[in-house]
């Protein structure tokens, strides 16, 4: 997607983004190539590197969660949890 597209997913300014955007690129994170429908535009996708990144990420944030579910919540509040979550799911997945 382009810079203008990300920073309307993500309720941004686009000017919010430049400095993050060549962070991102200087780390290899991201890559930028030239939109063939727009030659003004950049379309920015995510590089092999930038995906592990996220994926690492990921798992180490699904650790956490597990371990701070298991430790701090009562096999119960466990259970109030999953329902919960399940509740979120079937939201999120409404054609509202």
């Amino acid at each position: 997607m382009s810079a203008g597209q990300l920073a309307t997913h993500e309720r941004l300014q686009p000017q919010s983004l430049t400095r993050i955007l060549a962070a991102l690129e200087d780390q290899k994170l991201i890559a930028r190539a030239a939109d063939q429908a727009d030659l003004r535009r950049s379309i920015i996708t995510v590089t092999r590197l930038g995906s592990e990144v996220l994926r690492r990420n990921a798992r180490l944030q699904d650790a956490w969660l597990a371990k701070a579910i298991a430790q701090t919540l009562t096999p119960t509040e466990q259970e109030f949890l999953k329902i919960a979550a399940q509740l979120l799911d079937r939201i999120s997945a409404a054609q509202v």
